[in-house]
């Protein structure tokens, strides 16, 4: 409830923000759409890396300018992570673990995380700039979780099964990043690259992940 009444109280300061920048964006295109395509990094914690280490992801949204360096966005995006078989085989023979394990394999498992946001844009940039630096960060809403990771393994004795998953969670997430735009064309078309965070405020940890996103408005 807490999660929900922030998103609320977001939403509504982006509504009065748009209205008080109407006058402001006349002169601009009222707003423009966006796709986005992104590699996405798990950096924390250990718990969530052990098992994912990168994943991919897609999007589209709303840009809508409130003048003509700032804006206001709403994303929604979705991420897919498969598990890091690599580092689950090379665990499952550490000391302690299964060290004699053998033919071990990794299947399912896959993560997803959907989000809604609502985000600030900010642009340096002057009049009739076609290639500027851009800032970027908000709240949004994360959906995120996992169907069970299946290990199966030869040990010394019979064949063995190992499976672990997480369930979906619903959490407050944070959204930070910083990029490049160049505009194409006259119809206010442009390509832009960025780099970021995308925390989520799950209870007891806060997973983590540093996206690199390509996209193009238009």
């Amino acid at each position: 409830m807490r999660h929900a009444n922030l998103l609320i109280v977001v939403l509504t300061v982006c509504a009065i923000a748009v209205g008080a920048g109407q006058a402001t964006a006349q002169s601009q295109k009222n707003y423009n759409f966006f796709v986005t395509g992104e590699l996405a990094f798990a950096i924390s914690p250990e718990d969530f890396t052990d098992y994912y280490n990168k994943g991919f992801g897609f999007g589209f949204g709303l840009e809508y300018p409130v003048s003509p360096n700032w804006s206001l966005v709403g994303l929604l995006d979705l991420k897919l992570f498969s598990p890091a078989a690599g580092m689950i085989k090379d665990w499952w023979t550490d000391p302690g673990e299964w060290p004699n394990a053998t033919n071990i394999e990794v299947s399912e498992g896959k993560m997803t995380a959907g989000s809604f946001a609502v985000l600030g844009k900010g642009s340096l940039k002057k009049e009739g700039a076609r290639f500027f630096p851009y800032i970027k960060g908000g709240f949004g809403i994360t959906v995120a979780g996992a169907d069970e990771i299946k290990v199966t393994f030869d040990s010394p004795g019979p064949q063995t099964e190992w499976q672990a998953g997480v369930g979906s969670n619903t959490n407050l997430s944070i959204i930070l990043g910083i990029g490049v735009e160049k505009m194409l064309g006259q119809k206010g078309s442009s390509f832009f690259i960025d780099v970021g965070l995308h925390m989520i405020m799950a209870e007891n940890v806060n997973p983590t992940v540093a996206p690199l996103t390509i996209g193009f408005k238009f």
